[in-house]
């Protein structure tokens, strides 16, 4: 892996790019990022590194940093390459700050910036914790962050339903500070053969099985996805979102104070202005395991990707 310091008000967005993920599938990501303007908006209190975890870094963008990955012979799938990820940064005073795991397919909507730019706190430190996870915490479990040294990560909820859901939060996001989740990656490599036996290509799975520390919530509703060409599933999500989210309405709605939208469906096909509902941050495209492409629907490509 590359060697690389940062400093600890830096915000590290990683992309992996393994499989049929391709340089420009990358490079479109950052673009879309770009354009949210979070480089600006995180002028003052930090600075945003693009990078991309790949064997292969032809084609990138310059302006995106390569985490270069190293083939190995005990590994089976490129999915569990994402653990390497939590051994990144450099160390003492240089540690970096944040980083996330970023999947190319996320579409960044209206407000991401508050939810990437936001602080994950180091282990073991309760101080500038996030105003949504204050108030789970009792007094004994913020002792015991401090006393154990408990590690944070932030990862969304899965709030819609699966055939095989077998996993509580999605897995192409999540954020964590410097290098507090490396007992993870060191877990796997104490027999990677008997883990990818137990959990095949399911990496989040292990994830979760084995996680120490407190998960921040990422926001009721902020994630959502799209099925690239199933109107069916789409419709489907609709609700599951009455029932999983917007259960918990108004209180967590902190958006628009139009009460239509607060009431109105997830995804809306057909209406005269409304396509997602305004509380979403970032809307993953499910291209149903590669058999699909994102611009091979012109509802998502309309209204989300554009050309």
């Amino acid at each position: 892996m590359t060697d690389m310091t940062f400093q600890r008000n830096n915000c590290n967005i990683i992309i992996p790019k393994f499989g049929t993920t391709t340089a420009e599938d990358v490079n479109s990501a950052v673009i879309r990022l770009k354009a949210k303007r979070l480089d600006l908006v995180a002028m003052d209190m930090m600075s945003v590194n693009y990078l991309c975890h790949t064997m292969d870094g032809e084609g990138l963008l310059p302006d995106i940093q390569v985490i270069e990955c190293t083939p190995r012979d005990d590994i089976q799938d490129e999915a569990w390459y994402r653990l390497d990820l939590f051994n990144f940064g450099g160390g003492g005073e240089n540690t970096f700050g944040k980083s996330i795991y970023y999947h190319p397919n996320i579409i960044p909507l209206d407000l991401c910036q508050t939810i990437l730019l936001a602080a994950v706190p180091p282990a073991g430190e309760n101080d500038d914790l996030p105003k949504a996870l204050r108030p789970l915490l009792d007094t004994e479990t913020l002792a015991r962050i401090e006393t154990e040294k408990l590690p944070y990560i932030s990862m969304p909820n899965k709030w819609w339903t699966e055939e095989d859901n077998i996993n509580t939060y999605n897995d192409w996001y999540c954020a964590w500070h410097a290098q507090d989740h490396l007992y993870l990656k060191d877990l796997f490599d104490v027999d990677p053969t008997a883990v990818q036996e137990q959990y095949g290509t399911n990496v989040q799975g292990f994830i979760e099985d084995n996680l120490k520390g407190i998960i921040i919530p990422a926001g009721c509703g902020h994630f959502g996805k799209y099925y690239i060409n199933d109107k069916t599933s789409n419709d489907s999500l609709n609700s599951d979102w009455k029932e999983n989210v917007a259960c918990f309405f108004p209180a967590e709605w902190t958006v628009t104070h139009n009460t239509e939208d607060m009431t109105a469906d997830y995804l809306s096909y057909g209406h005269e202005w409304r396509t997602i509902s305004p509380l979403v941050r970032f809307l993953y495209a499910d291209t149903n395991n590669g058999a699909e492409i994102p611009k091979s629907d012109t509802y998502f490509r309309t209204w989300w990707i554009g050309s």
